[in-house]
């Protein structure tokens, strides 16, 4: 692994600075060569349900050699009736005709100018048509719901404004006025909130809603509500009243509490189940366990981690490295802090080749000291999406040993990624709620299929893993016994400073460093894989410090082996009938 100075981290990152700033555009006016000066929408509904729109837009060039410019209006969507478009006519402000093609699909598409002349600088465009199937009816009220602008447009918008004229028969009924509700929503798409102006004229009969410069990908949406029966043809097709509930509603309305409440019992079952320190076979629940004065054979200390809980678990990560310093392969070096900027540091330095090690230990050691003698700590955290791979792969390494060796079933599940599985599942079948509500049950069904195949798989340990069993769990009872428990027991041997080391490991495996530490914390440890200048270099040291710089040691490389790759009122900007946008040509 190579290994990066101080020096060439602020020199890279220095270099990064730059390149970010020096490509991040400036937003200014000048920033766009072409832009819409003002956006006015004129919006007349008529008493049989139908919009007389004009847009008047005024469009500057500046000196870009232009045809003209392009029109699109959605004619259906989402949220809204599929709305027709006729009666369409396109002048400039004196009222002279452009010429213009047009075509539709799903929007309708204006081509507008005259593609044997170019133009340049500033020109109106007034663009006329009927809007049909627009104004949706709901039990109380009606309501004309119209994305002005379109929030597709190519170029910023310096101002845009809307005005609405009710039905001409809206004077008839003097209790109109009050009810008249009005609201905008300029912005990006899906946007709610932003600063709108809405007025209105002295009879009550005009609103005009205007907003201030929005950037391409923005626009001005409109929403006016008004009392039943000031127009006679309602959309068809509109969306259902949301004062009331159909069917489906009222039944998801029970489902989905029911659904949920399943759902986080179920997952507080399954992390429960995934974070069971110790995992004990079926076989030997409630049988005695005789006590073992060593470790067993057959495994290492890390395979015994693996074996506890049929998985690796980053914090245990760190025992590795351990007891590769245990062995003699590497030594560890507390580095103190440099500055009041700098960290304290570790050193881990390679004592011997790889020989004889076992594929998840040459893993990691392969990946400490390929090309380089010499690792610091904070290089192994900087490096995370590197470690996350070693670490996943050291999971596999072990599964596959305790399989072929015979302690596993070779149908085990690798409940590492399980549980990777059953979080990482979860979480996207339960953002998928908001979309299909639906899934509110069928994920606890998921989950709890998922749990029961993962029970079952925790009893995957075979006779002979059995048999291993019964020496691990005696093995950590003699870790753990007291000095009473030592002096009933026949032929327990006394605790000596060289089991410390040889045993740390173990402990460590078992999630009981600190208690084996402390065993030993009025005896002199001199370990000669571990070097501390603050204690002077061979200096005997305190088994609880060691217990302590194994749990930053832990946490270190468990933070470097975890690696992270990073629409949530009634209406909103780009919601409602029309919509669109337009550039030049």
């Amino acid at each position: 692994m190579q290994i990066i100075s101080l020096k060439q981290k602020l020199q890279t990152i220095g270099f990064l600075m730059l390149m970010v700033f020096a490509f991040v555009p400036v937003k200014t006016e000048a920033a766009y060569s072409e832009d819409i000066k003002s956006f006015a929408s004129t919006l007349k509904i008529n008493n049989d349900g139908t919009v007389n729109v004009l847009e008047k837009i005024v469009y500057e060039f500046g000196t870009n050699q232009r045809h003209g410019i392009f029109r699109d209006i959605t004619l259906s969507s989402k949220d809204a009736p599929t709305i027709s478009i006729s009666n369409v006519a396109v002048t400039d402000s004196n009222g002279m005709a452009y010429p213009f093609t047009q075509s539709e699909d799903s929007a309708l598409h204006l081509k507008i100018g005259d593609p044997n002349n170019t133009i340049s600088g500033e020109k109106e465009y007034d663009i006329s048509y009927t809007v049909s199937n627009v104004i949706r009816g709901f039990s109380n009220y009606d309501e004309f719901y119209w994305n002005a602008t379109g929030n597709a447009w190519t170029v910023p918008i310096s101002y845009s404004s809307a005005e609405v004229q009710l039905p001409s028969n809206w004077l008839l009924d003097p209790a109109v006025l009050p009810k008249i509700q009005n609201s905008c929503y300029p912005g990006t798409l899906n946007m709610q909130k932003a600063a709108c102006t809405i007025t209105s004229s002295d009879d009550g009969g005009t609103y005009v809603f205007s907003s201030g410069p929005t950037d391409p990908g923005q626009g001005l949406t409109i929403d006016t509500s008004f009392p039943k029966r000031l127009v006679t043809n309602l959309a068809t097709g509109t969306p259902v009243d949301p004062s009331k509930k159909t069917t489906t509603q009222k039944i998801l309305g029970i489902l989905i509490p029911i659904g949920t409440g399943l759902f986080v019992i179920i997952f507080a079952i399954f992390f429960v189940l995934s974070n069971r320190k110790v995992i004990i076979p079926k076989e030997l629940k409630g049988q005695p366990i005789a006590p073992w004065y060593d470790a067993p054979e057959e495994v290492n200390a890390a395979d015994i981690a693996y074996l506890l809980n049929r998985s690796f678990d980053k914090k245990e990560f760190g025992l590795i490295f351990i007891d590769l310093a245990v062995k003699g392969y590497l030594k560890i070096k507390y580095i103190p802090k440099q500055s009041v900027f700098s960290s304290e540091d570790y050193a881990f330095l390679k004592l011997k080749e790889d020989d004889g090690l076992e594929p998840a230990y040459k893993r990691l050691f392969d990946y400490l000291f390929t090309g380089v003698d010499t690792v610091l700590l904070s290089d192994i955290k900087s490096d995370n999406r590197a470690v996350a791979s070693v670490y996943s792969k050291i999971g596999d390494d072990l599964r596959s040993k305790l399989i072929n060796k015979d302690y596993l079933k070779a149908s085990a599940l690798n409940l590492k990624n399980t549980s990777k599985f059953g979080g990482g599942g979860v979480l996207v079948f339960a953002l998928a709620f908001a979309f299909r509500p639906l899934l509110i049950i069928s994920v606890p069904l998921i989950c709890l299929i998922f749990i029961i195949a993962y029970y079952r798989n925790l009893n995957n340990v075979t006779p002979s893993g059995i048999e291993l069993f019964k020496k691990i769990l005696g093995f950590k009872d003699f870790l753990t016994l007291t000095e009473s428990d030592r002096l009933r027991l026949l032929n327990a041997p006394s605790l000596k400073p060289e089991m410390f080391e040889k045993f740390l490991p173990y402990a460590m495996a078992f999630g009981i460093e600190k208690e084996w530490a402390k065993k030993f914390e009025s005896l002199a440890i001199t370990p000669s894989w571990y070097e501390d200048s603050r204690y002077g270099y061979g200096a005997p040291i305190n088994t609880l410090i060691l217990a302590n710089f194994i749990g930053n040691l832990n946490s270190g490389v468990a933070s470097a082996s975890t690696y992270s790759s990073g629409r949530n009122g009634a209406g909103y900007s780009g919601g409602g009938s029309g919509g669109g946008g337009g550039g030049s040509w």
